[in-house]
């Protein structure tokens, strides 16, 4: 059943049900004002950090916060769902050049057996201008971009996530899961 609904979902939300106006041209735009157009982008975009890298380079860091998971591979999907948008979004506005490279921080709602709410990251990817320039945009989907990320951190859930996900679609992001083993 979730193989018939994932799909669905991410059409919906890569045809921008519910998204944003994000700017066509960001070569204008200041740090804090690119921070703001990223944010708009989702509702589960919880930070934005533009770091420079001198030469008039910045690496972009954005932080997730999942709500509810369906299965430990939703904390995978969903997330690069966000990260096709965020990718898209950004890559296909004129100006982009400066960016280095994109780096996603996600994170899950937790309860404890105290009943504690908290968050806790569970993985961070990183994507490179190099790979996310090269991207035909018109044509990508969440497990193209997929391929092209590099895992940076990972928790004991997010291994346990990643597991789950790499035997459900493993198969369209072979790149991804290689990294894991």
């Amino acid at each position: 059943m979730f193989k018939t609904i994932l799909p669905l979902l991410a059409l919906f939300l890569l045809l921008g049900c519910g998204g944003s106006d994000f700017p066509d041209d960001i070569s204008d735009l200041n740090k804090d004002q690119l921070a703001t157009a990223i944010i708009g982008i989702d509702k589960e975009i919880t930070a934005v950090d533009i770091i420079s890298l001198g030469n008039n380079r910045v690496r972009i860091e954005i932080a997730t916060l999942e709500e509810a998971l369906w299965d430990d591979a939703s904390a995978i999907t969903y997330p690069l769902i966000l990260m096709e948008k965020i990718c898209k979004s950004l890559f296909q506005a004129k100006g982009n050049h400066g960016i280095k490279s994109i780096w996603f921080k996600v994170s899950v709602h937790t309860v404890d057996a105290y009943g504690n709410e908290s968050s806790q990251k569970i993985y961070t990817l990183s994507f490179d201008q190099a790979d996310l320039q090269r991207i035909n945009w018109a044509n990508s989907d969440l497990y193209m971009l997929s391929n092209f990320a590099t895992i940076l951190e990972i928790s004991p859930i997010g291994e346990q996530s990643f597991i789950a996900y790499c035997q459900e679609d493993g198969k369209r992001s072979p790149t991804l899961c290689r990294q894991l083993y």
